[in-house]
C-alpha cells in the first residue's frame, strides 16, 4: 500500500512535467503492486496505459515488456489463450531486437504456460530456447568479460609504457637538477674564495695604507725635528760668529 501511494504520487510528478518515459515507468509498477494485490483488471488497465505509451514512444524494448507483464497479469488469472497471444508477441519483438534476457525471460513464462495448459510439445520447445538463449547469454558475458580483460591488457600496457616513459623523463630531470645544484654549489664555492681573498687583500690594502701612514708620520717628524735641529744649529752659529 505504502509502494503504491508513492508510486502515484510519482506519476502525477511525470503528469504536471510531462516526462513521457517516467508515467511508463510509474505506469508500469502501479499495476504491478496492484497484480500482486491480485486486482487484475486494475493492473491490466495500467498496464495497458503504459503499452499504449511505451508505442507512442516507438520504445520496442519497452513494449515488448509491457506485452510480457500484461501476459503474466492473464497467466496469473489463468486465461491462457490471451496471455500466449501477449508473450508470443513480446516474444517475437524481444527476438527481433536482439534483446536476449527479456528473450530468456519470454522463453520461461512461455515454457510455464505450455505446461500449465498441458500443451508439454510446446513447453519443451520454449524451454530449449530459454536454455539456448542463457546460453548465448552466457556467452555474451564471456565475449565481453574476455573483451574487458583486453582493454584491460592494453589499457595497464599502455599505461607501463607511460610509467616507463615519464620515470625515464624523472631520470633526466632528476639528473640535470642534480648537475645544476653541483654547479650552483661550485659557483657558490668559487664566489665564496672570491670573497675570502677579496677580504685578505682588502685586509693587506688596510695594513699596507696604515703603515704608510705611519711611515708618512714618521718622516714628518724626523722632517720637523730636523728643521728644529738645523734652527738651532743655525742660532748657535750666529751666536758664534757674533
Amino acid at each position: 500500500k505504502e509502494a503504491l501511494v508513492y508510486f502515484l504520487d510519482a506519476l502525477k510528478i511525470f503528469e504536471d512535467m510531462g516526462g513521457i518515459d517516467g508515467q511508463a515507468a510509474c505506469l508500469s509498477n502501479i499495476a504491478s503492486v496492484y497484480q500482486k494485490q491480485q486486482q487484475y483488471q486494475l493492473a491490466l488497465d495500467y498496464h495497458f496505459k503504459a503499452l499504449a505509451i511505451s508505442e507512442k514512444l516507438g520504445a520496442k524494448d519497452y513494449i515488448a515488456s509491457m506485452l510480457g507483464s500484461i501476459g503474466k497479469v492473464y497467466l496469473d488469472q489463468k486465461k491462457y489463450t490471451e496471455a500466449e497471444k501477449y508473450l508470443l508477441q513480446g516474444f517475437e519483438i524481444s527476438n527481433a531486437i536482439g534483446f536476449l534476457d527479456q528473450k530468456q525471460e519470454f522463453s520461461q513464462t512461455l515454457s510455464d504456460l505450455y505446461v500449465a495448459k498441458n500443451d508439454f510439445k510446446n513447453a519443451l520447445l520454449y524451454y530449449k530456447e530459454q536454455t539456448s538463449t542463457k546460453d548465448s547469454l552466457f556467452s555474451q558475458e564471456k565475449s565481453k568479460e574476455l573483451t574487458k580483460h583486453e582493454l584491460n591488457y592494453e589499457f595497464e600496457k599502455k599505461e607501463a609504457a607511460t610509467k616507463a616513459e615519464q620515470d625515464k623523463k624523472d631520470a633526466v630531470t632528476a639528473a640535470e637538477s642534480k648537475k645544476q645544484r653541483i654547479v650552483l654549489l661550485l659557483v657558490s664555492c668559487v664566489l665564496l674564495l672570491v670573497f675570502i681573498f677579496a677580504g685578505f687583500i682588502f685586509k693587506a690594502l688596510r695594513t699596507t695604507r696604515k703603515q704608510k701612514l705611519l711611515i708618512e708620520l714618521k718622516n714628518k717628524e724626523t722632517q720637523e725635528q730636523k728643521e728644529i735641529i738645523e734652527e738651532k744649529n743655525k742660532d748657535i752659529l750666529d751666536r758664534i760668529r757674533y
